[in-house]
């Protein structure tokens, strides 16, 4: 089988190793292709066999077997739009990883918290003995896992919405929705269409498999629904479970904390074994990651929040008077709900990034300041900050505009307060 690789970041080099490990014969294609020539990673591909190419260099589509599209390749894009002209079968680079997976599936997805509840689900499998591994969005390409390892035991497989418009086949034993809620508008004509994306995995549950999602995101997309309702936990009924595995986090976590357990309890996980695993699962890095404190002034690293909702829980979790640093690359996302949000909780918001003056239009009640970089940002945000304040980084934008994804992002930000916090030790001494 010959098959066209559209896009060679992570994802696309994934299916490559995948595909050159199986005998099959693979050819890369990436818009930035002149780019790609001396990267290593590129350059060891292409010596185990797989051929690049230039849009003028593709000839005839079909040449090709099939298409596998990376995620960030948009539907729109001219090569994706000849191949359904040419009816070139066209699947996403998750669905060649599931399609080569075997052992148990969970699904999850959300507009927020997908990550946290990826990697608590797999966290807690392990504790059990289990071999569980956490792939797909989550940062180990399904794909580039599958190509050196054999299959886990049970896989959790995060999934974003690009990842899911392409997907077609039922390979979740469970699955489940944490939230919807707006992202990646530059990407949907609307709001429902970005919710029809998300709730598209239910279409890809076994039949014999188990949808979960809370009952708010049930009630509010009841016509998205098949004929057979999904499992819906209420959480306000769940009050009483939900305060017993919080009592080691400082945050409000309800639906990620439920829907982790209610994903885990159709692979037999008790409620007791849940609550003891989540005691010693360690957050990821970037998502409301506590930093430093100098001086009386706490700064908070939620690098990650890239839409609206994620700051309002943010902004809501933190009980001290806050700083914001926000901005970054326009999503085609409003802003005007943080302005209402922030009435006496945020003292100040600093702004980067190319959407700063769109966000500072919606901010008209709220004092606002232009920042050119996320380090100049940092050192104002503590000029301007008292004693019990807390600086959050928490941009509510892509990275993209200034920086390579939101682990750099984050990164940068946590060495900006080091290296503030060397300055005022200097100072003291």
């Amino acid at each position: 089988m010959r098959t066209l690789i559209v896009g060679l970041g992570k994802s696309g080099r994934g299916a490559a190793l995948l595909l050159l490990s199986k005998g099959e014969g693979a050819v890369g294609y990436d818009d930035q292709i002149s780019s790609l020539q001396e990267d290593r990673e590129i350059a060891e591909l292409t010596h185990q066999g797989l051929s690049l190419c230039a849009a003028n260099e593709l000839g005839k589509l079909s040449h090709y077997d099939r298409m596998v599209v990376s995620p960030g390749i948009p539907p729109s894009h001219p090569l994706i739009q000849e191949a359904k002209r040419n009816h070139l079968p066209i699947i996403g680079e998750l669905q060649l990883g599931l399609e080569h997976l075997q052992g148990k599936v969970l699904g999850v997805t959300g507009s927020n918290g997908k990550t946290t509840v990826t990697l608590l689900a797999a966290s807690i499998l392990r504790e059990k003995k289990i071999k569980a591994e956490a792939l797909g969005n989550v940062g180990k390409s399904l794909t580039g896992y599958l190509a050196h390892n054999p299959s886990p035991e049970i896989s959790v497989v995060e999934l974003s919405s690009f990842q899911l418009e392409l997907l077609q086949g039922k390979f979740f034993d469970a699955a489940c929705v944490i939230n919807i809620t707006p992202d990646h508008m530059d990407r949907y004509r609307d709001m429902l269409s970005y919710a029809q994306t998300k709730l598209h995995l239910q279409d890809c549950v076994k039949e014999d498999g188990k949808f979960f999602l809370p009952f708010s995101l049930y009630s509010e997309y009841a016509s998205f629904f098949r004929e057979e309702k999904p499992i819906f936990f209420d959480e306000e009924k769940e009050e009483k479970l939900f305060l017993r595995l919080k009592k080691n986090s400082p945050f409000n976590e309800k639906t990620n904390l439920l829907s982790a357990f209610h994903l885990l309890s159709h692979v037999g996980v008790s409620e007791e074994e849940f609550a003891t695993g989540y005691e010693r699962f360690q957050k990821p890095p970037h998502r409301m990651e506590f930093v430093a404190e100098i001086n009386g002034v706490s700064f908070y690293n939620d690098s990650k929040a890239t839409n609206v909702e994620s700051v309002l829980y943010a902004v809501g979790a933190i009980e001290k008077p806050i700083l914001l640093i926000a901005g970054g690359y326009d999503k085609g996302l409003e802003y005007h709900a943080w302005q209402k949000a922030f009435r006496g909780k945020v003292k100040e918001v600093i702004l980067i990034g190319a959407c700063r003056e769109k966000i500072a239009q919606a901010l008209r009640e709220i004092p606002v300041r232009r920042k050119e970089s996320l380090q100049e940002a940092v050192f104002e945000a503590y000029r301007l900050a008292k004693r019990g304040d807390a600086i959050l980084l928490s941009p509510g934008c892509s990275s993209y505009d200034m920086f390579e994804n939101y682990e750099h992002r984050g990164k940068v930000f946590k060495e900006t307060v080091s290296c503030l916090k060397k300055e005022e030790r200097v100072h003291e001494s």
